[in-house]
């Protein structure tokens, strides 16, 4: 018994606002049996919410622990408080397991894995509940941008590095980037829709062409018939530099200033319509050679 023993008892943590233990409880009841006039306190400046969690947490490690019943409906008020954080971290504050947590999570708000996006782990790091949504976005981000980086892909679609490099791979072997594993186990109205399909396909088609336009890119520039004269190279810079815009539109979008978006647009629409001409003009010299050499 704490009652008993001689030496300085440790200090109790008590909410500064409110005035409640914390933590500490039974000392202050052996203090009290003892005769003692005070006891030191520590105090707990945080919420009442996280001065809930931080009870909790402090009378599953040690003195006289929750039992069972108490633990669940503990569990319950920390999942009322903070339904972002993810059955993992709060069975760790409230001595149950993660399985259980999700059982008492279903029942005191059902839908709660479709209102809340993200889950906040006991790393503290926010993971998305629904992995297949950041998949379908870094496909987007993949096909619009082939030459961005993993990391900066991973960053604007809110998931792992490596989720990003599968993702990449699947796109480049025509494959769905959102396994088939996640749309089976998914409820039937989660399922990506038609549209959704639409999209990722789109998305690999045109991340397929921008790589092959690339690949053409790449052997024009080893061509020696343009790469040694003037005029060749000339046409290689022209062509790289409108390749490589392609792939920083959105920066080039934001960078511009309100004064010059109409006149750049109007540029760029002349350009467009040289390039046309210059294409029509290629095609037609193409399709003359056939007939002459037919």
């Amino acid at each position: 018994m704490l009652a008993e023993l001689d030496a300085k008892l440790p200090p109790i943590l008590v909410h500064r606002q409110t005035g409640r233990v914390i933590d500490g409880m039974h000392r202050l009841r052996a203090a009290e049996l003892r005769g003692d006039a005070t006891i030191e306190v520590t105090f707990y400046d945080g919420g009442p919410e996280s001065a809930f969690v931080h009870a909790v947490e402090a009378n599953t490690k040690h003195g006289l622990p929750l039992n069972r019943a108490e633990r669940e409906s503990a569990a319950e008020r920390i999942i009322r408080f903070f339904p972002h954080w993810s059955d993992r971290s709060i069975s760790k504050i409230a001595g149950l397991s993660a399985k259980k947590i999700s059982t008492i999570r279903c029942r005191v708000s059902p839908d709660s894995g479709r209102t809340t996006a993200v889950r906040i782990g006991k790393d503290g790091r926010a993971r998305p509940l629904d992995p297949s949504a950041g998949r379908l976005r870094a496909a987007e981000l993949i096909s619009a941008r082939p030459d961005a980086s993993l990391s900066e892909v991973a960053r604007s679609s809110g998931i792992a590095v490596g989720t990003v490099r599968d993702v990449r791979d699947r796109l480049r072997r025509g494959e769905d980037p959102i396994p088939k594993a996640y749309s089976k186990n998914a409820p039937e109205e989660e399922k990506p829709a038609a549209s959704v399909e639409r999209r990722i396909a789109a998305a690999a088609e045109a991340l397929q062409a921008k790589l092959e336009s690339a690949g053409a890119l790449q052997a024009l520039e080893r061509d020696p018939s343009l790469r040694l004269s003037v005029t060749g190279r000339r046409i290689l810079r022209l062509i790289g530099a409108t390749h490589s815009m392609s792939a920083h539109l959105n920066g080039l979008v934001d960078f511009l200033p309100s004064h010059c978006t109409n006149v750049v647009a109007d540029l760029a629409r002349n350009c467009a319509e040289t390039w046309e001409l210059l294409a029509g003009e290629l095609e037609k010299r193409g399709d003359d050679q056939l007939e002459a050499n037919g």
